[in-house]
């Protein structure tokens, strides 16, 4: 009763309004937060935007994409939604240049007919991606409880999700992944999966990952693993791995960029997008200008997981800020590319 006399008492006034029951805004374009999230600074081309059901997550989003690499632009925390709708955001930031992505956690559909049109409209030009929650029936529960929301079905949310092209989420981590993998020029286009490691267990570990989520790690060419062991011989031990994962085990730093150099260009034609586990120095420039002119060349692109990733937090944000989308493990980054993929099919599509 009280949140409609206020809605009318609002609109009388011509004043639109965020919330209640909310965080209020973020916008590091303007240097201005409502949140404990801070604003960075010097960060240029700042092209995300979130709409969030939760504050807290929004406040979490923010910190967890700013620590990964994600150059965060404005964020909003709906709350009850008793004047401005998750559609009216929706409309804003896909009207606005500089925004290239839309990141969301919701917790129940309203005006879902409104909703998935606009969506599939938007899809085309920028990616939206959503972390519905309310997937289980206790769940469900907790999302009537917050904020007054009906998840509705997950099933049938996760179907209509799809049709629209939707990137969904089932986690913070999950959405926040997925958002660093759609930093690469290059969406993977198919499930070919081309491993190359310098630290066998690596290899082990990334091959189970991208099977178990779905990707094809498929053996090199016969052709291909004979032309990879001459370029090896002299430079790296007879059991170096060359099949697929291909393991430099261990090259001598003087070897190691030509090594990934010569091993990308091999395995190219075969695979759709590279994973890659080097334990070489990530804040070498000359590594990571390797991999931004391999990926471009190739029209291939490259995800990077680190080994030991908590000693590489400055690096694992750089490489994603250029192109290169980087995980703390190799099962994050499967997942996340498998999404990928079905987004580009999805495009496809059109």
């Amino acid at each position: 009763m009280l949140e409609a006399e206020l809605v009318h008492l609002a609109r009388t006034g011509g004043v639109r309004f965020v919330g209640p029951n909310c965080m209020g805004v973020f916008s590091n374009e303007a240097r201005l937060s409502c949140m404990d999230a801070v604003p960075e600074s010097n960060v240029e081309n700042e092209d995300v935007a979130f709409i969030g059901r939760s504050g807290t997550l929004c406040d979490s989003y923010i910190s967890h994409g700013q620590e990964r690499g994600l150059k965060i632009n404005k964020a909003v925390s709906l709350g009850n939604e008793a004047d401005l709708k998750f559609t009216d955001y929706l409309m804003y930031f896909a009207a606005d240049p500089r925004i290239k992505i839309i990141s969301a956690y919701i917790e129940g559909v309203r005006e879902g007919k409104k909703f998935l049109d606009l969506v599939q409209k938007i899809n085309g030009r920028k990616p939206v991606l959503v972390w519905k929650a309310g997937r289980t029936s206790a769940g469900t529960r907790a999302t009537l409880s917050h904020t007054g929301s009906i998840a509705g079905s997950h099933q049938i949310n996760e179907a209509a999700f799809h049709q629209a092209g939707i990137i969904t989420a089932n986690s913070l981590e999950s959405l926040v992944d997925l958002t660093a993998g759609l930093y690469a020029p290059i969406l993977p286009k198919g499930r070919k999966v081309g491993i190359l490691v310098d630290t066998g267990g690596g290899a082990v570990a990334a091959a189970d990952a991208c099977e178990s989520a779905g990707l094809e790690v498929a053996r090199l060419s016969t052709k291909v693993q004979e032309e990879l062991r001459k370029g090896f011989q002299g430079k790296l031990p007879p059991f170096a791995g060359i099949t697929n994962p291909v393991d430099l085990v261990s090259p001598k730093d003087e070897d190691r960029i030509n090594l990934y150099d010569f091993s990308l260009e091999l395995m190219a034609p075969e695979v759709d997008y590279f994973m890659i586990l080097s334990f070489h120095e990530l804040s070498d420039p000359n590594f990571m200008a390797l991999l931004e002119k391999a990926r471009d060349r190739l029209k291939k692109p490259i995800f990077m997981v680190p080994p030991i990733p908590i000693r590489k937090i400055e690096q694992i944000k750089n490489y994603t800020r250029r192109g290169i989308p980087s995980f703390y493990n190799v099962d994050r980054a499967a997942l996340t590319i498998h999404r990928l993929i079905d987004y580009a099919r999805w495009l496809e599509s059109r």
